[in-house]
């Protein structure tokens, strides 16, 4: 799920690389409710749906959904969404508990996420094991929360 152009033209050049997984690429964006909204668009790590996007980007319109209404059975899901990542594990919270995916999600983007979404996943996942991880990269900044059944 990528809601940004640019980055969505990148993603479909991955998935024809691709013959090891199964990639169903969509160019919407990840929320807590389906409907539409505005995607400030900046082709880089600036993009979001809120209003803190940069002065470069362009509002473009979006069409949001709940993870939980593409009645998908996934393996594994990334929540790198910008600082939505309540909103979007808000959307996909009966497919999380119905399949028990692997589950990658960014504490960075929003101070307060670091305590957030581990509360969060501590109330309404409690079967899931969880792990901080922070990689040796730039930005140094980034922190994820890894959580598995």
């Amino acid at each position: 799920i990528e809601p940004d152009p640019k980055t969505y033209r990148r993603l479909l050049k991955y998935v024809t690389s691709e013959d090891e997984i199964t990639v169903l690429p969509m160019n919407i964006g990840a929320w807590c409710e389906d409907g539409e909204g505005l995607f400030q668009s900046s082709s880089n790590r600036n993009s979001s749906i809120s209003s803190t996007a940069s002065y470069e980007s362009k509002s473009e319109g979006v069409r949001l959904v709940r993870l939980d209404s593409l009645g998908l059975s996934p393996e594994y899901i990334k929540y790198d969404v910008e600082g939505a990542e309540k909103e979007a594990l808000l959307g996909s919270e009966s497919t999380v508990a119905a399949h028990k995916p692997a589950l990658l999600i960014s504490l960075y983007h929003r101070s307060r996420d670091i305590f957030d979404l581990v509360l969060y996943m501590r109330e309404r996942h409690p079967e899931y094991k969880l792990y901080l991880r922070r990689l040796r990269c730039l930005p140094a900044w980034e922190l994820d929360l890894i959580a598995t059944t």
